[in-house]
């Protein structure tokens, strides 16, 4: 039988699946030397041929000139990548010489690195085919026109000898050679950015880019660009001028491929501030890939920290770290001390992969303390204050979550010896590592004090991560003084707190690892409130296990805005950013005053935080707009005599609640080993709460993380699989959009099958479904091969008539998180998720029958996206589809029995009608095929 989907299967020896099809495709190497290799014989002499130019990026140059020539200094090193065969062979020659050069093969073609010639020169790159092909092309070289004072001048300034390097640059800033002015102020920009002055640094690169533009220095004027368009993000986040500063130097300096290779990369940056991290993670991969072939390690380093954080956003811990590692085993040899700090340094921050276990979490902690030692040795080197504090602080954490509590101590006091005046956010994370040093040490009224302390530093809007950790540490601290309406409260705060912070999280406000600490304190919160307030706690868990979802919706809705909605969302941030400056700077000052005058201090800036609120409200609005809710719905309730079955982490282990016509039990399940075989799953998960499953008439259920890639539904129960028991359904527990009631007349069905024309399976399929759905009133629309187009099936399901929606065909899962995630229409055309949260509503029922349908990723932390989900999105009452990979003819099965007990009754029921169909492939044998079938609603 030919399987739905591919699954752990090669390309080479899979045969035709309902899953995307691969196809080969072919470089761009010149095509006379295609022709030639195509049309020569075993008799056919070979002859030379005439030089034919050689396609070519260059990267090393001080600065690449509009005319193509390359300024050198002494010792430089140049790559150039060509697109070429692997039998290709490559030379260089520069004043009559041959200069040696090593290459490799590098994404269909060769990097060559070659010792730049001394100039003026010229610097001649020929590749030789067997054949006799012969490519080449010269390259001008010029010594650079940096003045080396100004060389000197940046040294000191990477030293952190800001001053004397201001002072070394003053004779230059003032010359009259504009060359010479434009590399000095460029330097003197970053300098006084350095110190805080982002006016006077923004004058000053603007200047320096003139000065570059009109001597045509490409890559001096992309530099500066970059740095302008980073500060003008970070200084006063004013995204729109950045992002056009970009656009600007994309339109002038398309020639030189090392300003092509980093431009990606700082676009990534603006998306990645603004929430886009779809675009970010596209931008940063073409960066990163331009970046290999001219061997630009240093930027590249910097590229894949980036995608680091992107994935660690995304709840991809394990492929951060994993990318983390790549990096520093390809990349940390050859970087700079500060910049091996950095990378060391996040390595030790990223959590590791699987660490349910506390073995693994001990291991994982050693880990950690290991490459932040690391750092720590890499920061004596680079001798930066702030990254010491940073390091020593973040030692502090893992220690404390050690248990060693002298040594986290030891850690956070010589942090603050280190930096007399650190920023804000590590004084914000010092406080609470005061606090949770105090919990630790059964002090819960010195912990009190650090978290009234912190949220007088940290308001919601002026540091939205601090405050939701002030907050819990209260929360923690009342708990342990025995005061349980006051940490209820508490606890509520920090929830509420958690959910702004999450709307704003791409902004670089503590995403990094919130959904990983969101977890924690959310298991937290229900371990507390399980005991006394079960309803509340049962909201709670519901309303966590979905908060991951509704946060990659609000990244998905970011990425979709048109022109000027992303006008008036990065508008809006820029407001918010540019106030929270001004605040941020007097509570800074306020800080170290007296207590009598902070206190006259902090009421003064009152109105102030009361405006910069009101512009946070304004940027959720703008993001609103678009779809997403400002506000959370109440959660759907149960139906009469729908149970509710919620698993949630809780401290150690795990909590479950069912519910049922206003009963609730909860039971403590402890540590669950989610390996075991079904029998025991089923006593540890289903058992406690077996009353209430054999009342039942349907159940929902609401499973967290790794349980919901369990078939919950095909465990044994009473000696039958729960699906026996009664119809089930997963609920996806979001907010959905509100369907428009279903037009006059009969129910209208749209069936799509074969798009790509090679499965006559689904064709078979989809005419008996036609003419079952036909018998019993529906209006049918079919939708065969060529037919099923991308907008052609957009136009047919997008209509309040349509109540059925049946997809027979191939289905791809696929992306970040399975953003990428398609069904495969005709004309290589595709739906994909993006498609589906832009339309205005969906199909009241949907069957996908298809591969990976209901996947979602095996790294989410709680409900993850799927294709099925984003339908349950946009407004559909239930969804048919599969977890994975089904044999084509079990999946034809499934789907004609799914058909006859659908229209056995008035409505079609699609719990009830898979419960029929489950049971039936139950009583047929022993395969087991059909648990990858599930029903998802909202």
């Amino acid at each position: 039988m030919t399987p739905r989907g591919s699954r752990g299967r090669s390309a080479e020896s899979r045969p035709p699946t309902r899953g995307s099809t691969l196809r080969p495709s072919m470089g761009s190497w010149p095509a006379a030397a295609l022709l030639l290799c195509a049309c020569l014989g075993a008799d056919t002499p070979s002859a030379p041929l005439a030089p034919t130019p050689l396609a070519f990026e260059l990267g090393g140059c001080v600065s690449r000139l509009r005319d193509g020539t390359c300024e050198v200094t002494p010792g430089r090193t140049l790559h150039v990548w060509a697109e070429a065969p692997p039998e290709a062979r490559f030379e260089a020659r520069a004043a009559g010489r041959s200069i040696p050069l090593t290459c490799r093969r590098e994404q269909g073609g060769h990097t060559c690195a070659v010792p730049a010639p001394s100039g003026p020169t010229s610097l001649e790159l020929r590749a030789i085919h067997p054949t006799g092909a012969l490519y080449t092309d010269r390259i001008p070289i010029t010594p650079s026109s940096k003045p080396p004072a100004v060389e000197q001048a940046d040294a000191l300034r990477k030293n952190g000898e800001l001053t004397a390097a201001a002072t070394a640059l003053q004779p230059w800033v003032a010359s009259d050679d504009p060359t010479a002015r434009a590399h000095a102020l460029g330097l003197l920009a970053r300098i006084r950015l350095a110190e805080g002055d982002t006016v006077e640094g923004e004058r000053l690169f603007r200047e320096a880019i003139r000065l570059h533009r009109a001597a045509g220095r490409l890559t001096q004027e992309g530099l500066d660009t970059f740095a302008l368009s980073y500060a003008l993000v970070f200084g006063e986040g004013r995204y729109s001028e950045a992002r056009s500063a970009l656009e600007e130097l994309a339109a002038r300096s398309p020639e030189d491929p090392e300003v092509r290779a980093m431009a990606p990369h700082y676009a990534a940056v603006i998306a990645y501030q603004t929430g886009d991290l779809r675009a970010a993670w596209r931008s940063l991969v073409d960066s990163d890939t331009r970046s290999a072939r001219l061997d630009l390690d240093a930027h590249r380093a910097g590229v894949l920290q980036l995608q680091a954080l992107v994935l660690l956003a995304l709840g991809r811990g394990a492929d951060a770290r994993a990318l983390l590692h790549r990096t520093l085993d390809r990349l940390g040899p050859d970087l700079p001390a500060c910049a091996r700090a950095d990378l060391f340094n996040n390595l030790g921050l990223l959590p590791a992969a699987g660490t349910a276990s506390p073995a693994l979490r001990a291991k994982a902690r050693q880990e950690a303390i290991h490459h932040l030692e690391r750092a720590l040795r890499e920061a004596e080197t680079c001798a930066s204050p702030r990254i010491f504090a940073n390091i020593l602080t973040d030692l502090a954490f893992i220690e404390l979550e050690d248990a060693r509590l002298p040594a986290a101590r030891a850690h956070l006091a010589e942090a603050r010896a280190r930096l007399a005046q650190p920023h804000p956010h590590l004084r914000a994370l010092w406080l609470d590592l005061d606090g949770l040093l105090a919990l630790r040490a059964a002090d819960p009224r010195a912990a009190l004090e650090a978290y009234r302390d912190l949220e007088d530093l940290a308001s919601p809007s002026l540091l939205p991560d601090a405050s939701w950790r002030a907050a819990l540490g209260r929360a923690r601290a009342f708990e342990a003084l025995a005061r349980p309406d006051l940490a209820r409260a508490a606890h509520a705060e920090a929830d509420r707190r958690m959910d702004r912070l999450l709307l704003l999280s791409p902004l670089g406000e503590g995403r990094d690892t919130m959904l990983g600490r969101f977890e924690r304190a959310a298991a937290d919160r229900v371990r507390f409130l399980a005991r006394e307030h079960p309803e509340e706690a049962l909201e709670v868990a519901r309303r966590s296990r979905a908060r991951a979802l509704s946060a990659l919706l609000s990244v998905d809705r970011i990425d979709s805005l048109s022109p000027p909605e992303r006008a008036r969302w990065e508008q809006a941030l820029s407001t918010y950013r540019r106030l929270r400056a001004d605040l941020e700077q007097k509570l800074r000052a306020a800080a170290d005053m007296p207590a009598d005058s902070r206190s006259r201090a902090l009421s003064l800036a009152e109105p102030e935080a009361a405006r910069l609120a009101a512009s946070l409200e304004d940027a959720l609005a703008t993001l609103g707009s678009a779809g997403l809710p400002a506000r959370e719905p109440p959660l759907r309730p149960a139906a009469p005599g729908e149970a509710l079955l919620v698993f949630h982490p809780a401290g150690e282990g795990w909590i479950g609640f069912a519910s049922l016509d206003g009963t609730l039990v909860v039971e403590d399940l402890g540590p669950l080993d989610l390996d075991l075989a079904p029998q025991a799953l089923s006593r540890a998960l289903l058992t406690p709460f077996a009353p209430v499953l054999r009342r039942a008439t349907r159940i929902r259920l609401l499973p967290y993380g790794d349980l919901d890639r369990i078939d919950l539904h095909a465990l044994p129960f009473d000696g039958q699989p729960l699906i026996a028991r009664a119809p089930v359904v997963y609920g996806v527990d979001v907010p959905t959009a509100q369907r428009p009631p279903r037009a006059p007349g009969p129910p209208a069905a749209v069936i799509a099958a074969d798009p790509s024309d090679d499965l006559p399976g689904a064709r078979r399929e989809a005419k008996s479904i036609a003419a079952h759905l036909s018998e019993h009133g529906y209006s049918i629309t079919q939708l065969l091969g060529e037919q099923a187009s991308h907008a052609e099936l957009l136009r047919r399901i997008d209509a309040p008539s349509v109540a059925l929606l049946h997809y027979a065909g191939h289905a791809t899962w696929t992306g970040i998180d399975g953003w990428e995630s398609r069904l495969d229409l005709a004309s290589g055309t595709r739906l994909t998720i993006g498609d589906l949260l832009a339309m205005p509503s969906a199909p009241e029922s949907v069957v996908l029958s298809g591969c990976d349908t209901a996947r979602t990723s095996e790294s989410a932390r709680a409900e993850g996206l799927g294709l099925a989900h984003a339908f349950v999105l946009r407004g559909s009452s239930a969804v048919l589809a599969a977890t994975r990979s089904v044999p084509d003819g079990a999946a034809a099965a499934l789907m004609s029995d799914v058909y006859s007990a659908a229209l056995a009754g008035p409505t079609i029921d699609l719990a009830a009608a898979l419960r029929e169909a489950q049971t039936r492939a139950v009583a047929r044998g022993p395969a087991r095929d059909w648990e990858a079938f599930r029903v998802l609603v909202p």
